[in-house]
């Protein structure tokens, strides 16, 4: 009853009550991975990233090769700057099941982890991949335009004509130019945890809008 009701105040977003049920959970169950695994989701919702490292760590020295708890084990490396680590867990997903090779979120993670470890043939080849599976997915054109602009100034004003015919509102403009004027609307658009944007956008609203996102980081379907 504690781990139902523990996952029902996570799914409505009461996490502070969540990590109660979830801690008296623990205190019945303490190598549950489930309960470990839950726990630290909740913590990552709080945003205290250590106690849900430790909580994910337990779960997965109980459950190796769950795919769940190194996703969420990724993210929380990306979000606190540990992209060896986050390219670590990412490498594993791939071994546990080869077919992750062809999941566009993970390749989207992968571009987004090679972009920050400089590693720009990478970025771009996983990023190019992830479109080849969701051609219309926002936050990759996003990474990819981000690409060009960083690193072929000359391209800055023109992303793929392929990116324009999809999203005509889509312009890329220098970083300097940040934060964007109320008519320069940064890209926001609501899709489920973890948030993501790259700051080098304006767009006119027929884009689309949504909730404001949050830092670089892909999200897993």
């Amino acid at each position: 009853a504690l781990i139902i009701r523990g996952k029902v105040n996570e799914a409505i977003n009461n996490f502070e009550e969540a990590v109660s049920d979830f801690n008296k959970s623990l205190k019945i169950e303490l190598y549950n991975a489930f309960i470990l695994r839950s726990h630290g989701i909740v913590y990552c919702e709080l945003g205290n990233y250590e106690n849900s490292l430790v909580d994910l760590n337990e779960s997965l020295e109980i459950e190796t090769d769950n795919s769940v708890a190194l996703k969420n084990h990724e993210y929380i490396n990306h979000k606190m700057v540990r992209y060896e680590e986050s390219l670590a867990d990412l490498n594993k997903l791939l071994k546990i099941d080869p077919k992750n090779a062809y999941n566009a979120g993970i390749l989207r993670s992968f571009g987004a982890i090679y972009f920050k470890l400089n590693n720009y043939e990478e970025s771009l080849a996983n990023l190019n991949k992830s479109l080849k599976i969701e051609t219309k997915n926002v936050s990759a054109l996003i990474l990819r335009g981000g690409f060009f602009s960083y690193y072929q100034p000359s391209r800055r004003d023109k992303p793929f004509a392929s990116d324009i015919a999809i999203y005509p509102g889509l312009t890329i403009i220098p970083k300097p130019l940040i934060p964007a004027s109320p008519l320069q609307c940064r890209l926001s658009f609501y899709s489920p945890r973890p948030f993501q944007h790259l700051e080098i956008f304006t767009v006119d609203k027929s884009v689309g809008s949504g909730s404001e996102i949050s830092d670089f980081v892909p999200n897993f379907p």
